[in-house]
């Protein structure tokens, strides 16, 4: 998208509206425990992995805490361009013969949701047909397991992804293992696996996609 001078001064809802894409887009990334993590009596942690059958995207679960309308999180594997290769050359189940990531977050106590899902890649982010709520809490003390959300790509445009499914199930004792090699100081004693009610395996549908313009402003001509 071009705009020049005139037309940024007359349409300032279509900057409202390109920023609104953007947050929802791209919200907030939660940031992974370090490798040295030790638990702690006030906060918990949630545990889980992404996997993929797709090309290069990322790969984004989104969450947030109960009841709350505006603002979220997201887990990811993967990144949003397709010009950095580099993120996916140490993912956790590389040596299993796949795709993905373990997430593993520390949150204060309470009741959160899983509501949505995208894939991005570049200006192109594919969701899902509609939102879904799937709840799970944090104890202090504890560590929730949440599962496995794994993407299978649909359809693509290209480089990027346009449609996608996301599938759920539970290997516990593969991102277990994996986890405890990751980060050594977890207590298996201290683990839950969450169970979603009602039970879930495919999550939101295949939707559609759309793109992001990019405004690129060109200065009045003399």
């Amino acid at each position: 998208m071009i705009l020049d001078a005139t037309s940024m001064r007359l349409s300032p809802t279509l900057w409202l509206a390109l920023l609104a894409c953007c947050l929802l887009i791209s919200g907030c990334a939660a940031r992974n425990i370090r490798a040295d993590y030790e638990q702690t009596t006030d906060k918990g942690l949630m545990l889980g992995s992404i996997t993929r059958d797709g090309r290069l995207s990322a790969y984004r679960v989104l969450y947030r805490p109960l009841g709350q309308e505006k603002g979220f999180e997201f887990v990811e594997t993967g990144c949003d361009s397709i010009m950095e290769p580099s993120c996916y050359a140490h993912q956790d189940f590389t040596s299993l013969g796949m795709k993905g990531d373990l997430f593993a977050v520390e949150l204060p106590p309470g009741e959160y949701e899983f509501f949505s899902w995208n894939v991005v890649g570049g200006s192109a982010h594919a969701g899902p047909a509609s939102h879904f709520s799937l709840r799970f809490s944090i104890q202090p003390g504890r560590i929730t397991y949440i599962g496995n959300f794994h993407f299978t790509e649909l359809a693509n445009r290209g480089l990027v992804v346009t449609s996608a499914s996301v599938d759920y199930s539970q290997p516990f004792e593969r991102d277990w293992a994996l986890a405890q090699k990751k980060y050594a100081r977890l207590q298996s004693e201290s683990v839950d696996v969450n169970e979603f009610s009602p039970p879930v395996s495919a999550i939101g549908g295949a939707g559609g996609y759309s793109f992001t313009p990019t405004p690129v402003y060109l200065p009045p001509t003399k």
